[in-house]
């Protein structure tokens, strides 16, 4: 848990991922707050899973890399990781930066609060046995010129908050709206 109106600043990859045989290593930002790591994976263990609930604060993912991405969401096949932003900011701005929901394994992403700007977000980032899941019920996701992604399977659903720009982007996704 990290609270208190303190900075976080890792040089090197913070990893959410369970110890030894434990399932379900959860990281919570809170109002006041800055983590600032140059790379963020959740969940690079297969068949564990890491949760990140961002109630507040501020997450600043500086790496600049193009990969997969600094912000990664379930590396790995097994269970399903999730970054839930319900407050604060997320920012994933970097010009080859980008966030990676499910690689090999399942990732979602739950903004339902709060501010994400990011360059790019590939829902599903790299192939058919991964599986990528992007959820807005409310909040504001800026993206940059590298838009919206998506390879098979995914899941891309606006159902309520502000989707707007940094940069022109394209969208690359079917994605459902609801709630217009």
């Amino acid at each position: 848990r990290l609270s208190s109106n303190g900075v976080t600043t890792l040089t090197g990859t913070l990893s959410v991922n369970p110890g030894g045989t434990t399932d379900g290593a959860t990281v919570v930002v809170e109002q006041g707050h800055t983590l600032r790591p140059f790379q963020f994976h959740i969940q690079q263990v297969a068949n564990m899973n890491g949760i990140v609930n961002q109630l507040g604060g501020t997450v600043d993912v500086y790496g600049n890399t193009d990969g997969e991405g600094p912000l990664r969401i379930a590396h790995y096949p097994g269970d399903a990781s999730y970054y839930h932003l319900q407050g604060g900011t997320l920012l994933v701005t970097g010009s080859a930066s980008r966030i990676s929901l499910g690689i090999d394994g399942t990732g979602v992403w739950n903004v339902a609060a709060g501010t994400a700007m990011v360059t790019r977000i590939d829902v599903n980032g790299r192939s058919a046995t991964g599986h990528g899941f992007l959820n807005v019920s409310g909040g504001v996701v800026r993206v940059g010129a590298g838009g919206i992604n998506g390879i098979v399977p995914y899941q891309a659903t606006f159902a309520g908050g502000t989707l707007s720009a940094l940069a022109g982007y394209s969208v690359a996704v079917t994605s459902s709206l609801s709630g217009a």
